[in-house]
């Protein structure tokens, strides 16, 4: 009887020592990433001449994991108001989005990525107002991409653009672009007499934190806003962004059977003491 009891009392203690131990963990509980080749939205006298909206455009949330591709061949869009004409054209538009988040424990990785080939935007004055071009885009591929990887209190944002070709002119006036342009590259067109105009390339903006990180790259961002209120333009080629959320788990509850069940054999075991020493008597 005294060797049943001091095996019951070590069992009861060794699972006490067990449940009062809590344990910690962390994990990644969702992502987001989204992907784009174009945007595109020009206005006259407050007029909408052509809208291209995140042309070939993919997004996904995990989790569970996903990996989506989408793009779109041969381009071809125009329109004329108000004395203007505007045309857009591109060979391959893409997007692309991906995470490997699957609520498990451990680092993890979302990205996206969009871009263009050969992409073309001219918008016009007809002939008859006896002035010519307003803008131009010619002879555009570029890409974007963005990832976000890491786990809690790790989390860790990069990304970057891609310049292989890019032809820039605004009012007539040809607009150097740094094919190599590093991260948020302003051109400032406002020194050009372009009033109200924004050239940004290789826009990355990042926000990262114990919990939570994103990053969103632009390879290009034009905005045309005032022009004497002439024509309003903004553009976004090759865009790209990737977010992930964390927490972390300070303890794991243990369930009151668990409890309930240590507690017993404590009774058990003291139990089994009482009556071996009334025996013994």
């Amino acid at each position: 009887m005294k060797k049943q009891a001091y095996f019951l009392g070590a069992a009861a203690l060794t699972l006490a020592s067990v449940t009062f131990t809590p344990s910690a963990g962390a994990a990644i509980v969702n992502a987001n990433s989204e992907g784009y080749g174009l945007f595109v939205n020009l206005d006259v006298l407050n007029s909408n001449l052509l809208s291209v909206t995140t042309l070939a455009g993919i997004s996904g949330t995990a989790p569970a994991p996903y990996s989506l591709n989408n793009a779109l061949l041969d381009l071809n869009a125009g329109a004329t108001i108000l004395g203007v004409q505007a045309h857009a054209s591109a060979d391959t538009i893409n997007g692309s989005a991906n995470s490997n988040v699957d609520g498990s424990a451990g680092s993890k990785t979302t990205g996206a990525s969009g871009g263009v080939e050969d992409l073309n935007i001219n918008a016009d004055l007809l002939s008859i107002l006896g002035l010519s071009s307003l803008l131009e885009l010619d002879n555009v591929t570029l890409s974007s991409s963005a990832e976000v990887t890491g786990d809690y209190g790790n989390l860790t944002a990069s990304g970057g653009a891609n310049i292989t070709s890019l032809n820039l002119s605004i009012l007539g006036q040809d607009i150097q672009v740094d094919a190599n342009a590093g991260a948020n590259s302003i051109i400032d067109l406002n020194a050009l007499g372009l009033i109200g105009a924004t050239l940004i390339l290789n826009e990355q903006i990042a926000d990262c934190s114990n919990s939570f990180c994103s990053m969103t790259v632009n390879a290009l961002r034009l905005s045309l806003n005032g022009l004497a209120g002439l024509f309003d333009t903004d553009i976004i080629i090759g865009h790209a962004y990737a977010e992930m959320s964390a927490e972390n788990i300070s303890a794991v509850p243990v369930p009151a059977a668990v409890w309930l069940f240590g507690s017993a054999m404590v009774g058990l075991a003291g139990f089994s003491r009482r009556k071996t020493s009334a025996s013994e008597a």
